[in-house]
């Protein structure tokens, strides 16, 4: 037979072992995601800057970064 007091005991730390894992889960997939949004980002800022280069002349640069 099985002392119900063990088998709370055990089912306690098995929920406190399962919120554990959960919000390490949570930590990692929030850390994902801003990296995700990161790349994203980073990779429009190339395209921005590939299709600016390629409207506007080198000296227009050189121009803007004077003024």
């Amino acid at each position: 037979m099985v002392d119900p007091a063990v088998l709370l005991s055990q089912m306690e730390e098995q929920i406190i072992q399962a919120k554990q894992e959960a919000s390490a889960r949570k930590d990692i997939l929030e850390k994902m995601e801003k990296w995700m949004s990161a790349c994203e980002e980073e990779g429009w800022l190339e395209d921005y800057n590939k299709v600016w280069l390629s409207t506007n002349s080198w000296e227009d640069f050189v121009m803007l970064n004077i003024l």
